[in-house]
């Protein structure tokens, strides 16, 4: 991998074609980082390039999690085509679980998803750091932007939540995040797609696995959703033995009491930017729910109130 294998290297445009030409396929394009990533043609490999300093970081980060027992892929090779970087990682797999339930979730096929995440928070909870001296959940959960978007929201609910939400979460071990947890980013052999990394409080990536897709629960019409699977009840409480047998050998025990506290860090989080993007695509249907979802999950946790989110299915107006 070299720039004699990439013929034009001025370019984006020029990379990208002469990729194509060696019959190596466009996975996705990191909008956030400004990279992009293909597969080989075999399928054993992925080349990531884009701007250098956000290559360097993705590589950074690969590296050390990996040398920290992550199951992550390691970072076989890295260069430069041109003003631009690249790193080639082994391929993890074909399918991600995201992909792979779609077509039903099995009972086999679930406990081997289960099995990657306990890999992965055993390696959390083998990395814990202290909390940052200065862990910000306002800027966490970028909750300026949704103020700023959404203006007629109850602010002082707002603030009181978030107040809470800060005053548990410091009292927490943290460790290295994901950002991004879900079963689109799981596979058999391990997790990918790290584009929201951070150092953040440990157990908000994996008790919020299942929960997370129910945050897609809303609808494109009165009789479809736009989720392209969900859990059900009992695989978010089979995890959650599953998650609570790591807690109790790494001294984590109280993680468990703090379920409603990272559901409300996703309620946030999954809001920011969606009334732009709302506008953009002309379509309010998710921005409206979110909201929904928000204030629901405010609600019940000022009040230490359970936040099931199971429930959030039924917050849909159409």
């Amino acid at each position: 991998m070299n720039n004699q294998f990439i013929k034009n290297s001025n370019t984006q445009e020029g990379i990208i074609a002469s990729l194509h030409k060696k019959g190596w396929k466009f996975v996705k394009a990191r909008e956030y980082q400004n990279t992009f990533i293909f597969k080989s043609p075999d399928e054993k490999r992925y080349l990531h390039f884009g701007d250098p300093l956000k290559i360097k970081q993705v590589i950074d980060i690969q590296k050390n999690l990996y040398k920290k027992g992550y199951p992550i892929s390691p970072v076989l090779k890295t260069g430069n085509f041109g003003k631009f970087s690249y790193l080639l990682e082994p391929s993890l797999g074909n399918e991600t679980y995201g992909d792979i339930f779609t077509r039903g979730i099995k009972g086999q096929m679930f406990q081997s998803f289960c099995n990657t995440v306990k890999t992965y928070f055993e390696a959390q909870a083998k990395n814990q750091l202290p909390p940052p001296m200065h862990f910000e959940v306002r800027k966490e959960v970028m909750a300026g932007n949704v103020i700023e978007e959404n203006p007629d929201l109850d602010l002082t609910l707002i603030e009181s939540a978030l107040d809470k939400l800060q005053h548990r979460l410091e009292t927490l071990p943290f460790t290295y995040s994901h950002g991004d947890f879900a079963a689109r980013n799981i596979l058999d052999d391990g997790v990918i797609d790290f584009e929201f990394y951070s150092i953040a409080p440990i157990g908000l990536d994996v008790f919020n696995v299942c929960a997370v897709e129910n945050f897609w629960m809303f609808k494109k019409s009165s009789a479809e959703f736009c989720a392209k699977f969900c859990f059900e009840q009992y695989h978010q409480e089979y995890l959650i033995q599953v998650l609570g047998k790591v807690c109790s050998e790494h001294s984590l025990y109280r993680l468990l009491e703090y379920q409603n506290d990272f559901i409300l860090f996703k309620a946030f989080w999954s809001m920011a930017y969606e009334r732009q993007q709302a506008i953009n695509s002309g379509d309010e249907t998710k921005w409206r729910f979110r909201r929904a979802v928000l204030m629901h999950c405010i609600e019940k946790y000022l009040k230490d109130e359970n936040i099931n989110t199971f429930d959030f299915q039924s917050l849909n107006k159409i």
